[in-house]
């Protein structure tokens, strides 16, 4: 029930921090089924939340990341839940036909640009790359699997803001 009067909560006032602090239950065992928690991270926050709100949510993430105090699994969490599920919904076209001519998505357009652009600005996407993929830290399996579907998402996506960090990748 507190979960869900949070969420209620995050998508009026756009308050983001919150919705990190929610990942910790995935930390827990515990009988409590949060399935609607991952639905809510990965399908209303990403078409609800505002751009303005959005690269909020990427900034946090940003400042949880270099944060030697949060748990590993929490910033696994936060990018497997939050941040991967946003940026593809940014990326996400709908209604596009491919060059075989049948109806599906065929990579971004000068709207889904515009869009990734406006929420992910290049010195955002310039302190993803320095502080979260070119790093000495070593990561667990789990984290570079979810930093390497990051890296592949911006790269896919945005080529021309990542052209200037190509050697660091």
């Amino acid at each position: 029930m507190l979960v869900e009067c949070l969420q209620s909560y995050v998508l009026h006032t756009h308050d983001v921090s919150y919705l990190f602090d929610l990942l910790h239950v995935f930390d827990t065992a515990t009988l409590v089924d949060y399935h609607f928690l991952k639905l809510f991270y990965g399908q209303t926050m990403s078409h609800v939340l505002n751009t303005r709100a959005k690269t909020a949510v990427v900034e946090h993430f940003l400042a949880l990341f270099v944060t030697p105090s949060v748990k590993e699994t929490v910033k696994i969490h936060a990018l497997q839940l939050i941040i991967l599920p946003l940026f593809m919904s940014l990326f996400r076209t709908t209604g596009t036909t491919n060059t075989t001519g049948t109806t599906g998505t065929t990579g971004t357009t000068a709207t889904a640009t515009a869009a990734a652009t406006a929420t992910l600005p290049p010195h955002i996407c310039n302190t993803i790359v320095s502080s979260l993929l070119t790093t000495t830290v070593v990561y667990s399996d789990g984290m570079r699997i979810q930093l390497l579907k990051m890296a592949t998402l911006l790269i896919t996506h945005l080529p021309t803001v990542l052209v200037g960090k190509r050697k660091e990748l």
